[in-house]
């Protein structure tokens, strides 16, 4: 029986097999860089979710009517619900995909800026940014199981790493960017360009995200090489 045979990067011969594996572990780490990317995304969008009420809180105060005291309680019902979605999310991922849970988190973030965009008053933004809150407090958590579904153990501290970049970005690209858009076209479109950014970012992850061959709940024995 004749074993064809392949010749890699270094010289050395691989069987078939071999080759078809290192194959299909170039692809996967295709498609995980490209997971990864989204997911740093998602990271700075989470920062700009929290970073606009501030930028805003000039135009919105004087048109809402608000003290800074009332505006500052407003801002602060963002961590009303954080820790506590966190820790029932955490439960709920054991059992549904991550992929989902992050598609679900991303579309409440973009869902609940449109509020504001269309006309609402103190009451809509105090609720808004309640269920906000409670929608990016797991961001973090998901987004690194997300990425490590596509990662070996020995492959996932670059990953990890830069996703945790994501939320030091922020301010260096999100919030120039809705200064330029509060200045340009009023406060209230600060929250809708969040919103549209939110819902392509959605889309995109539709598209190329999902999970990786080291899902957790996979009933296969994965090994680290």
């Amino acid at each position: 029986m004749t074993i064809k045979t392949q010749i890699d990067a270094e010289g050395r011969e691989l069987t078939s097999s071999s080759a078809h594996s290192k194959d299909n572990d170039r692809k996967r780490l295709r498609r995980a860089w490209v997971v990864v990317f989204l997911l740093v995304i998602f990271q700075i969008i989470a920062f700009a979710d929290k970073a606009v009420l501030g930028l805003v809180s000039t135009d919105a105060m004087a048109e809402l009517g608000l003290t800074p005291t009332q505006f500052g309680m407003i801002g602060s019902s963002f961590f009303l619900l954080y820790s506590i979605v966190s820790i029932v999310t955490g439960v709920i991922a054991s059992r549904v995909s991550v992929h989902w849970i992050v598609l679900t988190l991303g579309v409440i973030w973009a869902v609940m800026q449109f509020p504001m965009l269309l006309g609402g008053g103190a009451a809509v933004l105090l609720a808004t940014r309640i269920i906000l809150g409670g929608a990016e407090g797991p961001a973090t958590a998901m987004s690194l199981t997300s990425a490590h579904t596509w990662f070996k153990p020995k492959e996932r501290a670059l990953p990890s790493s830069l996703i945790a970049t994501g939320s030091t970005l922020g301010p260096i690209i999100a919030a120039p960017v809705l200064t330029l858009v509060i200045t340009a076209w009023g406060w209230r479109w600060a929250f809708g360009v969040l919103g549209i950014v939110g819902l392509v970012w959605s889309v995109s992850w539709i598209l190329f995200g999902g999970s990786g061959p080291f899902l957790a709940n996979k009933k296969q024995k994965v090994h680290a090489d």
